[in-house]
Formats: structure tokens, sequence, C-alpha cells
């Protein structure tokens, strides 16, 4: 059986436990939730997984996880104020 190119790249997050999702109260995914995930799946297409080749699944899972501290850590994001996502989850933490 053929693995689609989208089917792959699923499996391939999955496989470094990227996948992204989330479930609201009625167990599907909603519109708003899956406009995030994709855009999120373009990024790390665009930036590094497009960008690099691979000769073992532990080069990929190396890359991910220092890309992922990056994006999280160091990386502003204008969706939520010009913050990185760390920064933003520190501000819920200090409210809660």
């Amino acid at each position: 059986a053929r693995i689609s190119v989208e089917n792959r790249f699923a499996l391939l997050l999955f496989s470094i436990g990227s996948i992204h999702t989330y479930f609201g109260a009625s167990g599907k995914l909603g519109a708003v939730q899956n406009a995030y995930i994709e855009r999120y799946n373009r990024t790390v297409r665009n930036e590094w997984l497009g960008t690099h080749i691979f000769h073992n699944i532990q080069e990929v899972q190396d890359h991910a996880t220092k890309w992922l501290w990056t994006y999280n850590n160091d990386r502003p994001n204008m969706g939520i104020g010009g913050i990185t996502p760390a920064m933003k989850l520190n501000q819920y933490k200090l409210a809660a």
C-alpha cells in the first residue's frame, strides 16, 4: 500500500512526538483548532523539514527538539502580541 505525502508527514510528526491536536467537548477537532494545527504543520515543513536532508530518525528528532525549543523560547509570535509562547505561558501562570 502506498502512503501519501501528507500521511507520511503526519507519521513523521507523530514519530517525533510533534503532533498537536485539540479535541473539544464533542470529541471533534474544531475549525479554529484545525487552523492552528495546519499553520504549525506548515511552519515545520517550511522552516526545517523541507530544507534539510536527514539520514535517520535520530537526526530528525534532534533537529526537531532544537527547533521546537527555539520556536517556543526565542522566536516572537505576532499572533500572541509579539512575545514567545513561553512568555505567554508564564503570563497565564501568573494570572492563575
